[in-house]
């Protein structure tokens, strides 16, 4: 069976975005191995911030990054200054941030960083332009499921989802919750060109546009203060926004709706109002779509207590849709349970 450095290598996925199911499930665990077990010149950035030694909310010690020199990384200034490795600025970008100037560095040894400062997708774009300046050969981005702007097709190639024991006190409890973080990401893409031009024009104009069987009009309305759409069984709707539990009230005795979103990291649905949907036989699709090129579990919550590992494994391999299952474990920068 391949690695999982083996399958980021051989995905072709210049960016790949490292998304935890929760906060704490082990993302920067996941990102730190694969920061090292690649043998690459990689570039790393996180949206929020990531490497901090104490859970802000929790008071537990939480996993460091520990990256080698020469990697580069993009992170706010003041995260430099107080360092616990050296590091050269080669890029002021200008975005200001509490924590001081976003930057990209040059790790110049071995060491642990911090990574924070960037907030928003222009940011994470400019970022990576500049990294690929200094010819990096993999971007990591470090983000949570509730940040998952990195995920975004537009920004990365190929997305790692992590999940762990911090969701629940079983392997079967973590594994169903898992499998609705992998439903979210593996929303399907649209083929027909029609509904893909209308979604994209739903999302240029930031409005919800209803289009019902059998009609050749459409009708646009205003993502604000929305009640009731006059959606019709088996008609579509393109939302330009987010797909949230309220937008999908204003249709929720409807049948056979087809809703289209951008990407699927604008759809933030409650499990209940999505299996709601599912049972009228409502459909989501996707103006583009999600490659999920692995799932990585981490048996140890930063709340005290670990999972079986295998059991773990298992559990979610049975519900990770034929993607590879790896499992991760802190410090274990040359170890790799499969």
């Amino acid at each position: 069976m391949e690695t999982f450095e083996g399958i980021i290598k051989n995905s072709k996925a210049h960016v790949v975005a490292i998304l935890g199911v929760s906060k704490n499930a082990g993302k920067t665990t996941a990102l730190c191995y694969l920061a090292n077990a690649l043998h690459e010149k990689v570039g790393l950035l996180s949206i929020g911030i990531d490497g901090e030694e104490v859970d802000f909310w929790l008071g537990a010690p939480k996993p460091r990054i520990f990256v080698k020199a020469q990697s580069l990384i993009a992170t706010a200034e003041g995260m430099i200054k107080g360092g616990a490795t050296k590091a050269k600025i080669l890029h002021r970008t200008g975005v200001t941030t509490p924590l001081g100037e976003l930057v990209v560095a040059r790790v110049e040894e071995d060491g642990f960083v911090v990574l924070a400062g960037v907030r928003h997708k222009d940011d994470v774009k400019n970022v990576i332009a500049e990294l690929d300046k200094h010819k990096v050969e993999r971007i990591l981005i470090d983000g949570s499921y509730q940040r998952a702007m990195g995920a975004d097709p537009e920004v990365s190639q190929g997305v790692v989802l992590v999940t762990g024991a911090i969701l629940g006190k079983t392997s079967e409890e973590v594994a169903e919750k898992s499998k609705f973080a992998l439903q979210r990401l593996l929303i399907p893409e649209a083929k027909d060109q029609e509904e893909k031009q209308l979604a994209s024009r739903a999302f240029l104009e930031g409005s919800v546009i209803v289009r019902n069987k059998g009609d050749a009009d459409t009708r646009t309305f205003s993502m604000l203060h929305l009640d009731r759409l006059p959606v019709e069984k088996e008609g579509s709707v393109f939302v330009g926004g987010v797909l949230t539990d309220s937008l999908l009230n204003c249709f929720e005795s409807v049948e056979g709706v087809k809703v289209f979103v951008y990407d699927p990291t604008r759809v933030f649905l409650s499990r209940e109002a999505w299996e709601r949907f599912l049972r009228r036989g409502g459909t989501i699709l996707a103006r583009n779509g999600i490659r999920v090129l692995a799932v990585a579990i981490n048996p140890k919550s930063i709340l005290g207590y670990e999972l079986d590992a295998d059991e773990l494994k298992d559990k979610v391999e049975q519900v990770a849709y034929g993607i590879p299952c790896f499992v991760i474990r802190e410090g274990a920068f040359g170890k790799m349970a499969v």
